[in-house]
């Protein structure tokens, strides 16, 4: 029994994986869309900025999944450690969490390389 609560935990935790990664996925193509749309406007290339917004949110969704992530993989080690409770609530995402998450090199890289091209 005690197997099954850590395949849940674990199952969990792949999906937050899967979410991360398509997170990232969405955000390049919203943002290739808003250059592509602010280049085919030839008389407004400010629009451009806008896929800045975008990036942003996406980055501090990334963020929240991370963040959310690393309270499931705590849950999996105690787990592992303690008698099972069959309990799936990891807690809950405070500024603890969610800030390291944000300023992790691996969350933000791509959103950082993606603003820097998107304003040059």
């Amino acid at each position: 029994m005690e197997a099954k609560h850590l395949e849940f935990i674990q199952g969990i935790i792949s999906r937050l994986a899967g979410n991360s990664f398509q997170m990232k996925g969405w955000d390049v193509a919203l943002a290739t869309a808003a250059i592509g749309f602010a280049a085919a406007k030839d008389s407004r290339p400010t629009l451009v900025v806008l896929a800045v917004v975008p990036a942003l949110a996406f980055w501090f969704l990334d963020a929240y999944y991370l963040a959310l992530e690393s309270l499931y993989r705590d849950l999996y080690k105690k787990a592992i450690k303690a008698e099972p409770s069959f309990d799936l609530d990891a807690g809950s995402v405070g500024l603890t969490k969610w800030v390291p998450s944000l300023l992790r090199p691996v969350g933000g890289r791509i959103t950082r390389a993606m603003i820097i091209v998107i304003l040059w």
